[in-house]
């Protein structure tokens, strides 16, 4: 096999592996995407991903709709999906949270939309609670049973975030006591 042939097969291998419904449905409904000018709606494959995950994710009844929102007020840009402080909102925001203030006119499409856009779609929080158990089970205990183990990275990781939080709000904290002066009165 040629070198050329060998790069294409591994662009149609990772092209492959890539591609699924999910992803479809992600970028269909992608604020970002459809404010930027991309028309997703002449896709072929992702309008059946998108179909095919709303199929999965809603009743019968609710896909139709959900379709028929997504095709006359997303794709539209109509009813709260209008306005420019709307089209600035799908550039700043994470997207779930852009259908959580602005879906609310298609709720079908708007619980699906917050579902699939709040994933990860990267392998990083796997790589670091793999970390945490390597830190939490070593040479030193290596007898922990991996029910054991698993609660201890629980509360390990939970610490961690609950730091990070507290942090972050003591910057924010501002002081609600009176000066001297006004407690004399």
């Amino acid at each position: 096999m040629c070198a050329h042939a060998q790069v294409d097969h591994i662009i149609d291998e990772r092209w492959e592996f890539l591609h699924s419904d999910v992803y479809a449905a992600a970028y269909a409904l992608d604020p970002e995407y459809a404010y930027a000018g991309h028309d997703i709606g002449d896709n072929e494959e992702v309008m059946a991903g998108l179909s095919a995950m709303l199929t999965k994710m809603l009743s019968k009844d609710a896909v139709g709709k959900a379709l028929a929102d997504y095709s006359t007020k997303f794709r539209r840009f109509l009813g709260s999906f209008s306005g420019d402080s709307v089209r600035e909102h799908a550039r700043d925001m994470p997207g779930h949270v852009w259908w959580d203030v602005h879906g609310g006119c298609a709720p079908e499409l708007q619980s699906v939309a917050v579902k699939l856009l709040s994933q990860s779609p990267s392998s990083s929080p796997t790589e670091r609670n793999w970390s945490d158990f390597d830190y939490l089970k070593n040479k030193r205990r290596n007898r922990l049973l991996p029910d054991t183990a698993e609660k201890l990275v629980h509360v390990y990781r939970n610490s961690r975030e609950t730091a990070r939080f507290d942090a972050e709000f003591d910057e924010l904290y501002v002081s609600w006591n009176l000066p001297e002066s006004a407690d004399a009165v």
